[in-house]
């Protein structure tokens, strides 16, 4: 019988996860993942996590052995890791102070979960997406440029919310990523352009993170998370898939904003392969093979946006940062207008 500080994961029957720790812990993963939970399974998990608490930090490697002993810092925690491949998968024990359960999630299980994704064809790139209609579409884009705000328009408007800033694609579909959508809202134009979608879910959420923020003087900056609405659920199954319809490219630079095709092979891949959703603190980033990061970009996703060129379904959304709810109304109505029209 599965301990009670255990909990197993499995995505899309293609990676399955171990994760051991505080039962604390163990609900915010829940509650980030929690349509991936399976029962303990038969086989040998491909990434196993064990928490461990500063009475009991990580081990140190021994000489003969093949763990690898990690250690870094991200806006005011610190953390510890031994990282241990195995015939059959990962094993990490982890570790941090002050400890954080988003830390813990984003920069040790996510990142080890997307490069095991993406040795079985699914790849991740930094992007929300959304179904509208039959088919699924990507919105790329750096921190703040509208990928939240464009998904959660689309879930108020009855598409499918797919993913919030990881999309996976693989042989030309989108599998939908299920975890709460975040947001940062650390200024008053943020919170008056977020208020229409979505203040009366944060507001008390809004007021504890703006004083960590403000407390530790803005090292520690902790996301605002929306929990799964009737709106965000959608009745999407974990295992559900779309076929892929198009991406957009999202730039908030100020230069004549609106929507125009992408023919520019060299530019999409540049925008999306280079940037894969990977966190600042990513253990992967510490972890090296003959002098390479583990996590590379594979070819296999530059032949999915390559067909995206060819075919004349990449898109480059321009906008600025100044914009207001209802410039942003009009960028979403030309976005449907695309989808819709390329059934």
């Amino acid at each position: 019988m599965r301990p009670p500080s255990e909990l197993f994961l499995s995505f899309y029957g293609l990676v399955y996860v171990r994760v051991g720790g505080p039962t604390a812990l163990l609900s915010f993963i829940r509650s980030e993942w929690g349509r991936f939970e399976v029962s303990e399974s038969m086989r040998d998990p491909d990434i196993w996590i064990r928490w461990r608490n500063g009475r009991k930090s990580p081990s140190q490697p021994r000489s003969n052995d093949s763990r690898t002993k990690l250690a870094g810092w991200y806006k005011g925690c610190v953390w510890r890791a031994t990282v241990e491949k195995t015939d059959t998968g990962t094993i990490v024990d982890y570790w941090s102070l002050p400890p954080s359960s988003f830390l813990f999630k984003d920069s040790c299980i996510e990142p080890l979960l997307l490069a095991s994704l993406e040795s079985k064809g699914l790849y991740g790139v930094h992007a929300s997406s959304l179904g509208i209609g039959e088919r699924a579409w990507v919105f790329c884009g750096e921190p703040r440029s509208g990928k939240t705000i464009l998904g959660l328009m689309g879930a108020r408007s009855g598409h499918a919310f797919l993913s919030d800033d990881v999309a996976l694609l693989g042989d030309g579909m989108v599998y939908p990523y299920l975890a709460p959508p975040r947001v940062y809202l650390h200024n008053m134009r943020d919170r008056e352009l977020f208020h229409e979608l979505i203040f009366w879910q944060v507001s008390s959420d809004l007021v504890r993170n703006l004083i960590v923020s403000l407390v530790t003087l803005g090292r520690l900056r902790v996301p605002t998370r929306l929990m799964p609405s009737d709106e965000l659920q959608n009745r999407l199954f974990a295992g559900e898939r779309f076929p892929l319809g198009g991406l957009f490219l999202l730039k908030a630079d100020g230069e004549r904003p609106g929507v125009a095709v992408v023919r520019d092979e060299c530019k999409v891949l540049r925008d999306v392969s280079l940037s894969p959703p990977i966190h600042g603190a990513s253990i992967l980033d510490r972890i090296r093979v003959d002098g390479k990061e583990l996590h590379l970009r594979a070819l296999g996703l530059e032949a999915e946006l390559r067909g995206l060129v060819d075919a004349g379904r990449v898109f480059e959304i321009r906008a600025m940062h100044q914009f207001g709810m209802h410039q942003w109304v009009g960028i979403f109505n030309e976005v449907v207008d695309i989808a819709e029209g390329s059934r």
